[in-house]
């Protein structure tokens, strides 16, 4: 009996629902791990090092050969992991348990190029699945951010049954699917659950009638030309290329996604793709020979040269220009025809090259390149970042290298790319603060100064400082910024004037002064505090009066870093002693300590990221409510002024859920002058608060006016028409990302004074002179003699 897994494809379907069905399950693992154990980066790794070396295991043993069986127990794996990571609390030992199920969870999509690589050509192989792979990274977000964590319980299988009946190439029980899984969307809209339909039922329709292509096996062949590269050669192309595809994400994701404002509909835009170029380059795999490819790196070589060096310069000026919507789409072609779709011809045209037997090895090197790339990223970010851009180019110029071979021209190439590479590196920081100032000045900040510029695990971090024009009509200010975006800021007097409050103040006077001082005049005694989030290190210096130690858990050590280096005067940190800073997810922090505290503050940025989003809802507040004393006090920000009007707005969705959780809170609502519109929430287990004493606080701080109080027994307004931030749904993302990226690319934002960019000033002064041009002309000159010269004994291979 010959099994489902192992049968012959008779059209492209069964290779894209498969693709479908690895995208949704890998993204369902990576959100069941963000929200169940941990948001740091320590997670994402695990997951993306022992989901590739699952798939070389699964290509390199025999275990489990049939493609469906691997997909069951895939699958069941995946729900074991699931209430694992639900029921179980995790902590570092257990990861190498988690790394254990993604790896065996993995095997289905190694033992799917394995068997089907044996029967379809290697180019529509990969062309195929990862379109399907594409598809569901992007609907895996959008059901994610519709429906919470029930995408984790329920997408997988949904997604498996896409796979099970392409299989049995029964085209009603693939439709039946689809229509259940356009039911969801249609939950939400009549509108978009019909162009739901449409479109799936067109692009299923188009691959199973339209593209039966490349159901044909590989054959070795040999190109009719001058050409030939040996066995460790191509292997070492392949390692290059799945090395450098890592390098390559990394910097597109922190470089455009800072341009048009970094949040999860931005990276959806950017990653997508990024991965279509990946199937441009399968596409184009088997119409490019060998020798047009030497020709095209050398093209490519320089292109990124000028992407890595100047595209936050050329994507801002476009946007200070006006050329929003172009510039948008520049970002898209450069991000997928120019960067990952050169590196993805490779491996399918090697493995023509070589017969369809390659492919698990050949693959498996790719992905071991891959991981080496992962393991020297995490090294590269958390130590000597200046190294890995010169890294990534040296490799890429040892890839034109090998591509050369035995061609005349293959030392010429090599000592000209040395050259052009040593530049790039001796430039490359001047080259980044002239960019980086023109982004913040197409923003619409006048003489920037750059204090502070870093990148993470999670953010690009910047501080910046404006200068007083000549006439002292533009203030002077000092920001900081995480991924493009404002975080605070502080504008300094004008001349005779005094001003020592920055844009946080307030906002931490209220969320730690306030409930700090409380407590303290309540119980007449020093504090146990917890501050999650705070990397700006201000609300620190709020407390220190009442405690008698605080702690601040704060994901980001780079953030930590601008704020000790640039906010010293501001944060006073260096003054005090009673506070220790933990470098951890908020989240897996409160699992993890067995301390109670007297106050918790949630000092985390507005859930208007899916990061900051898993953090301001029921079920985070559960977890924060079982580790408060009995009366003890958590204090929150509703990041708005909570108004009945608006029950869909942040503000009544956070009360709400603090509703929900604690039996005692009540409302400092600062509805206007000169306290502005904002609401702060101070929530306990027990002990009904003291209106009077809350007045008497803010009367002695000259607070007071601009605000007013209510409790959770006033009826002043009404939550039952409120929907409560919760796992279950985080459909508000897409106001504020929708809000951030339209704001970005206005053409009317950008008003005031004329802007001297600083990138091209340090173009022509650095690299448009004589001394420089006679340098590149002599570096050249010599280059080219190799081509000529008779140097076979000075150079043997």
């Amino acid at each position: 009996m010959i099994l489902i897994g192992t049968k012959k494809p008779l059209s492209a379907l069964p290779l894209v629902t498969a693709g479908f069905y690895f995208g949704i399950l890998q993204t369902a693992i990576y959100f069941s791990i963000e929200v169940f154990v941990t948001a740091t980066f320590t997670g994402y790794f695990l997951l993306i090092l022992a989901w590739m070396s699952g798939v070389v295991a699964a290509m390199k043993t025999d275990l489990l050969e049939d493609f469906l069986q691997s997909s069951i127990l895939s699958l069941f794996i995946f729900y074991l992991m699931l209430c694992l990571v639900i029921f179980l609390p995790f902590n570092a030992a257990s990861y190498p348990l988690l790394g254990i199920l993604i790896f065996a969870s993995a095997f289905p999509v190694g033992k799917f190029f394995k068997l089907y690589g044996k029967s379809v050509s290697s180019d529509a192989l990969f062309f195929h699945e990862n379109n399907g792979f594409v598809l569901g990274m992007i609907v895996s977000l959008l059901l994610f951010v519709k429906y919470g964590v029930l995408f984790i319980y329920f997408a997988p299988l949904l997604a498996f049954s896409f796979v099970f009946f392409s299989l049995l190439e029964r085209e009603f029980g693939i439709l039946g699917i689809m229509i259940f899984f356009i039911l969801l969307f249609i939950w939400q809209s009549y509108w978009l659950g019909t162009f739901t339909f449409v479109f799936l039922f067109g692009f299923f329709r188009f691959y199973q009638s339209v593209l039966p292509k490349s159901v044909q096996q590989d054959t070795v062949i040999s190109e009719n030309n001058k050409f030939n590269l040996s066995n460790n050669r191509l292997k070492a192309i392949i390692v290059i290329a799945g090395f450098n595809l890592i390098l390559l994400q990394y910097f597109i994701v922190r470089e455009f996604s800072t341009i048009i404002s970094a949040n999860e509909l931005s990276v959806l835009f950017i990653s997508a793709a990024y991965f279509v170029g990946f199937s441009i380059g399968y596409a184009l795999s088997s119409h490019l020979s060998f020798s047009s490819l030497k020709i095209i790196s050398l093209i490519t070589f320089f292109l990124h040269l000028v992407v890595f060096g100047g595209i936050r310069f050329i994507a801002s000026y476009l946007v200070f220009k006006g050329f929003s919507f172009e510039m948008l789409l520049l970002l898209l072609f450069v991000s997928s025809l120019l960067t990952s779709s050169f590196y993805s011809v490779f491996l399918p045209k090697i493995i023509h090259l070589k017969g369809a037997d390659a492919l698990p090895s050949f693959y498996s090197l790719e992905l071991l390149g891959a991981a080496a790339g992962v393991i020297f990223f995490i090294f590269i970010v958390s130590s000597v970042h200046f190294f890995l851009f010169p890294v990534y180019f040296l490799l890429f110029l040892l890839l034109i290298f090998l591509l050369f071979g035995t061609d005349k021209w293959a030392y010429t190439t090599l000592i000209t790319g040395l050259y052009l590479i040593g530049v790039f590196t001796l430039h490359q920081n001047e080259l980044h603060t002239a960019a980086t100032l023109d982004y913040y000045q197409s923003v619409g900040f006048s003489n920037p100064k750059l204090l502070f510029s870093e990148n993470s695990f999670y953010h690009s971090v910047d501080v910046i400082q404006t200068h007083f024009d000549r006439f002292h009509k533009i203030k002077q200010s000092k920001i900081s910024f995480l991924n493009g975006q404002k975080y605070f800021d502080y504008n300094f007097p004008f001349p005779g004037l005094k001003n020592d409050e920055t844009s946080l103040s307030e906002f931490t006077y209220f969320l730690a002064n306030l409930p700090a001082h409380y407590l303290f005049q309540r119980d007449e005694k020093k504090l146990r505090i917890l501050i999650l989030g705070g990397g700006s290190l201000y609300s620190i210096s709020r407390v220190a009066p009442y405690s008698a130690k605080t702690t601040l858990v704060e994901i980001d050590p780079k953030v930590i870093e601008s704020s000790k280096k640039c906010w010293s005067e501001i944060n006073k940190y260096d003054q005090l002693s009673n506070y220790e800073i933990i470098v951890e997810d908020a989240k897996k922090y409160l699992k993890t300590t067995t301390e109670y505290f007297d106050l918790i503050i949630m000092d985390i940025s507005a859930p208007y990221y899916l990061g900051s989003a898993l953090l301001h809802n029921r079920e985070f507040f559960e977890l924060v409510k079982s580790k408060l004393k009995p009366d003890g006090i958590f204090s929150e920000s509703t990041q708005g002024r909570p108004d009945p009007r608006f029950p869909s707005g942040t503000a009544m969705k956070i009360l709400k859920a603090v509703h929900e959780v604690f039996p005692n809170y009540f409302v400092i609502d600062c509805k206007s002058y000169p306290r502005g519109k904002r609401g702060f929430i101070m929530a306990g287990n027990k002990i009904p608060f003291s209106f009077d004493l809350v007045a008497e606080l803010l009367k002695q701080d000259s607070k007071l006016a601009g605000t007013s109080f209510y409790g959770n027994n006033d009826m002043k307004i009404n939550l039952s028409a409120v929907k409560p931030f919760s796992l279950y749904s985080m459909e508000n993302l897409w106001d504020g990302n929708l809000r951030r990226i339209k704001n970005r690319l206005s053409k009317e934002r950008i008003k005031g004074y004329p802007t001297q960019f600083y990138f091209p000033r340090y173009l022509r002064a650095n690299f448009f002179n004589m001394r420089f041009l006679i340098i590149s002309m002599v570096v050249f000159s010599l280059a080219l003699l190799l081509r000529y010269l008779p140097l076979k004994n000075i150079f043997k291979r």
